[in-house]
């Protein structure tokens, strides 16, 4: 499935002078939402009440691969993220985030799995972290310790908490869970983060505008300041049609206020029916 290679900038550049940029989009998140921690306790309670009979979503084959198992529902979509025959990847002004389970989370899922060495004994954060299914895998797989954030607060407590359950990582019978939940945006996360220490980074599908490139370049350089390091995974489509997002944009604004940042593309998919999509690494040392 994957291609491990580097990305020609060039490439780059044409595909997304190419897309029908539109930057109407209505931003998916607000720099004004606090960061807050939720009550993973009650959360994980909640969810383990409605995780017997469950219908669980056991028909994308990334998940079986990797022994996961996702709560299926009307708003479960891997794959196409618009209908087919429409000329963009999202639909400008609607929110389509954490309730759809992203294909591009599927391929960090697969890439991780096919590089556990990024797991070993990490803690791991994920952000926009929508179902949290690489964040689980993580915590299933060598990770010690997994924090969770989304702008979204019910997503947090549809999704990612009944996935945790779900997948059996949320520590039935412990004092202290071993996940952690928070919600907010990306400009107030590094605050509530400023004790923490985080050796992986993952986020997915969260490159879908030039503003949320922007957002996330400045959560990211702000969460690792000077002397902190550390690694981070981000799974995107290389460009989005319709919104104006792209690696390329996002690379230009890492490297805006980190020149010296060391920014790979580990792995491309490209599966002839779908955008060209990239697992990019970026390096904070």
């Amino acid at each position: 499935m994957f291609r491990f290679d580097f990305v020609d900038a060039n490439e780059d550049e044409k595909a997304a002078a190419a897309a029908p940029v539109h930057h109407t989009a209505a931003p998916l998140s607000s720099s004004s939402s606090p960061t807050v921690e939720l009550d993973a306790v009650r959360l994980l309670r909640d969810a383990r009440s409605r995780a017997p009979g469950q219908a669980l979503d056991d028909e994308i084959p990334a998940l079986r691969a990797a022994g996961l198992r996702a709560c299926a529902g009307a708003h479960v979509q891997a794959g196409a993220v618009a209908p087919v025959g429409l000329a963009t990847d999202l639909i400008p002004g609607v929110y389509e985030g954490g309730f759809k389970l992203w294909e591009s989370a599927l391929d960090l899922i697969e890439f991780l799995r096919e590089r556990p060495e990024f797991l070993n004994r990490k803690h791991v954060l994920e952000l926009g972290c929508g179902h949290a299914l690489p964040g689980i895998f993580a915590l299933r797989n060598g990770a010690t310790a997994l924090v969770l954030h989304d702008f979204n607060a019910e997503v947090l407590e549809s999704c990612a908490a009944l996935n945790v359950v779900l997948n059996e990582v949320d520590g039935a019978g412990s004092a202290v869970p071993p996940v952690r939940f928070f919600a907010g945006s990306w400009a107030t996360a590094p605050l509530a983060f400023r004790d923490a220490h985080f050796d992986l980074v993952l986020a997915s599908e969260v490159l879908y505008s030039e503003q949320s490139s922007r957002e996330l370049a400045e959560c990211l350089c702000t969460l690792f300041q000077p002397r902190r390091v550390g690694t981070v995974l981000v799974a995107s489509k290389r460009y989005y049609f319709g919104v104006g997002g792209c690696v390329l944009r996002f690379r230009e604004y890492l490297l805006g206020m980190r020149p010296q940042l060391k920014i790979d593309i580990l792995a491309s998919v490209d599966d002839g029916k779908s955008n060209i999509r990239d697992i990019l690494s970026i390096e904070f040392t």
